[in-house]
């Protein structure tokens, strides 16, 4: 295969496995349940799918892909079969950031991406009233060679003083990607 077809094909899973993935990579979080017990936490899970499939959200997205720093990547111990993949993805010096087209994003009704913003005033106001998840960032993802398996870095800023950084370890199982494991590597 030619460099240019293989890109192409990188391009087209990236877009797949975040179309995918994107509104459980982004999806807010309320608080922990006070309930602990089986019903208790059975009744959260419910109240979560009820808020995150009713509430109108609004994510500022940065229109592109970049490689992350040598900074991000950090000695983390992984299952094998990601344990090559992240190295791969650490020491990939010739992949370069591109654009990234929203409209190759396919989100639920609910989620809108806004990749033309602006941060002012009505930023934190939107954030307290949750309408606005925040600011996320994806970088270029590493694929292993047929592309059944994926490491990429994650970035959610929501407010001044308050986001994180993590790895994302995904499979794809038949035709859909799933989230395997995540590596928080910042916090603020």
């Amino acid at each position: 295969m030619r460099h240019e077809e293989i890109n192409d094909r990188i391009v087209i899973q990236e877009n797949e496995l975040l179309s995918q993935l994107f509104c459980d990579l982004i999806k807010p979080f309320p608080p922990p349940p006070r309930d602990t017990t089986k019903i208790g936490l059975k009744n959260y899970e419910i109240e979560i799918k009820r808020i995150t499939d009713s509430v109108q959200y609004e994510v500022y997205l940065v229109d592109s892909l970049t490689m992350p720093d040598k900074s991000d990547f950090h000695n983390i111990e992984l299952p094998i079969e990601f344990q090559e993949l992240y190295n791969n993805f650490k020491n990939d010096t010739l992949t370069k950031s591109r654009k990234l087209i929203k409209e190759t994003i396919i989100v639920k009704d609910n989620y809108t991406i806004i990749t033309d913003f602006k941060i002012d005033s009505t930023y934190i106001e939107k954030i307290r009233h949750h309408n606005l998840i925040g600011i996320a960032r994806f970088s270029r993802v590493s694929f292993n060679s047929d592309f059944t398996k994926a490491c990429f870095l994650q970035s959610l800023s929501c407010g001044p003083e308050s986001g994180g950084g993590l790895f994302v370890f995904a499979e794809k199982v038949d035709t859909q990607w799933k989230i395997v494991l995540r590596h928080l590597i910042w916090v603020s």
